[in-house]
């Protein structure tokens, strides 16, 4: 059996996500515009093009977001976009239970009920309380039943060097979130290239004021930590 080396022309060549000099040109944009692009190395940089070019999302608008570990290559969605997704696919009501530690370090356990779940829910509830229970064992009951529900934590140790949490977030902050993207994936899964696409579309037209006035919707900063 004969092997085949394929480069990365080869490669990228064999998708039907934009040309080689496309991605490149992406890839250098990505370097010159994005906050902390300059750190990617050229072929992380055409990887995050390709990435991006794969899921037909706005890495400039925080759609996707890729930054080197130590010579890795690390790429995320931005949650807003999942958050927006999730919402549109079904919406859902969220609840936290935080736990922090005398170092600051926090672990966040998230509630997510979906929409078509809540009739259930009221029905674990009270079958429930009229078999004695009392509210709160009754509560934790329908949540163990019809919730999605994920753990995740966040540490001092991780942000000690440049790493920073997103500005005004503290570490609960980054665990809940952290949770948040674990459960909607758990309980919505993950949006296809297309709804991506629309979803940004979306964001992006021009809406009008209370005064008026045309103005583009933005969503708020989500930089910082996957």
């Amino acid at each position: 059996m004969s092997r085949e080396l394929i480069t990365l022309d080869q490669a990228v060549e064999s998708h039907a996500w934009g040309d080689n000099e496309e991605i490149r040109e992406a890839g250098r944009r990505l370097q010159m515009l994005l906050p902390g692009g300059e750190k990617l190395t050229n072929n992380q940089a055409i990887a995050h093009a390709q990435y991006a070019m794969m899921l037909d999302a706005d890495p400039f608008g925080g759609d996707v977001y890729a930054w080197n570990d130590n010579g890795k290559l690390v790429q995320c969605r931005g949650y807003l976009l999942l958050v927006r997704w999730a919402k549109a696919e079904m919406p859902y009501t969220e609840e936290y239970e935080i736990e922090t530690e005398p170092n600051g370090d926090a672990t966040a356990t998230i509630y997510v009920l979906r929409q078509d779940n809540q009739e259930f829910f009221r029905d674990v509830l009270k079958a429930c309380l009229a078999d004695g229970m009392r509210y709160n064992e009754a509560k934790a009951e329908a949540r163990n039943l019809c919730t999605t529900s994920a753990s995740a934590t966040a540490t001092s140790a991780e942000f000690s060097g440049k790493k920073k949490p997103p500005n005004t977030w503290n570490l609960a902050d980054v665990a809940k979130k952290r949770a948040l993207k674990k459960a909607l994936r758990q309980s919505h899964g993950s949006p296809s290239p297309a709804e991506v696409r629309q979803l940004r579309l979306a964001a992006q037209a021009p809406q009008l004021s209370p005064a008026g006035r045309v103005t583009i919707l933005r969503g708020e900063d989500e930089e910082g930590i996957d």
